[in-house]
């Protein structure tokens, strides 16, 4: 999920059920609904009845036309093609291929749609503590593309990274679980505020029960696995 650009990016199952459905357009709060009539047309149908305010963009022909309606040059930070083709995606660890264009519009929308309003202001800033060039690494890039991203150097220490959140006010905190663990070992806690974290996200292996246990008792619900997303 794309939160921090305003967009949320949803498998949502063919056979949910009406209620299951609402309650979640309910608390996500979309403006745009982007579908596949192929698979999503029933959704769409229902969605347009119980919320009519909702603008909804069917893939096809409008959407093509959407993409070709906001050039590149409207991007406040350049995407480079022969950049975005060594970036490994999630998972797979496959580089995006340069001549994708339609992925790479599809992130320009992502990252600044702004006519149909969905930035995010609530969240402003994200501390990514996992090194994008290691083998390891499984964070989807295009969550870095929002522009108030700091990247950690491969040699930390814990303090150093409490110091980035509390300098910076960071909402939204990727780490490692070793990185996640050795914070909350961290004998300087209380000389850290910390508060303006509103999602912290783990990824590699998971936490031991006694770990998973302190830094839910230190961060409380805000945490997360990244294979739970």
């Amino acid at each position: 999920a794309c939160f921090e650009s305003g967009t949320v990016l949803s498998a949502l199952s063919t056979d949910i059920d009406k209620k299951e459905l609402l309650e979640f357009v309910n608390k996500v709060q979309p403006k745009l609904f982007i579908y596949d009539s192929s698979v999503s047309q029933h959704i769409a149908v229902l969605l347009k009845l119980e919320i009519p305010k909702l603008k909804l963009l069917e893939i096809g022909t409008s959407y093509e036309w959407f993409l070709n309606e906001y050039p590149d040059e409207r991007n406040s930070s350049t995407i480079n093609k022969n950049d975005t083709a060594s970036i490994k995606l999630a998972l797979q660890k496959q580089p995006i291929p340069y001549c994708n264009d339609t992925y790479i519009k599809n992130i320009q929308i992502a990252n600044q749609n702004k006519k149909n309003g969905l930035q995010n202001k609530n969240i402003t800033t994200f501390l990514c503590g996992i090194p994008i060039t290691c083998e390891e690494n499984t964070l989807i890039f295009c969550n870095m593309l929002s522009g108030n991203t700091i990247i950690i150097p491969e040699e930390y220490t814990p303090n150093y990274l409490l110091k980035l959140v509390e300098k910076h006010n960071v909402n939204c905190l990727y780490v490692s679980s070793e990185l996640l663990s050795s914070i909350a070992e961290s004998d300087k806690l209380e000389s850290y505020n910390f508060k303006s974290l509103v999602s912290i996200i783990y990824n590699s292996e998971k936490l031991t029960e006694a770990q998973l246990t302190k830094t839910e008792k230190l961060f409380g619900p805000i945490i997360q696995h990244r294979d739970a997303l």
